[in-house]
């Protein structure tokens, strides 16, 4: 299934499963906004989930990420808006 990702999809959704919100991915692959919520739409169909927590729980499964890793990076972008 991962296999028929292109590599830039790979990215948005490890994002994704890493708890980044579309604007966040698009400042950090420097893309715009709507082009974000274009490849979300498309990993959600390509993964056959219904909305956006069911892809990152997916998304993670299939990238290999671990709940800590998840809690570690939200907890580093918490730090960073403050």
């Amino acid at each position: 299934m991962i296999s028929d990702f292109t590599p830039r999809q790979k990215e948005v959704l490890r994002l994704i499963s890493l708890g980044y919100t579309n604007i966040q991915i698009a400042e950090k692959l420097s893309i715009t906004y709507s082009t974000v919520k274009a490849y979300v739409r498309l990993i959600q169909t390509k993964l056959n989930v219904e909305n956006r927590t069911q892809c990152a729980i997916v998304g993670a499964d299939l990238l290999g990420i671990d709940s800590e890793m998840v809690f570690a990076e939200v907890r580093r972008l918490d730090a960073l808006k403050k």
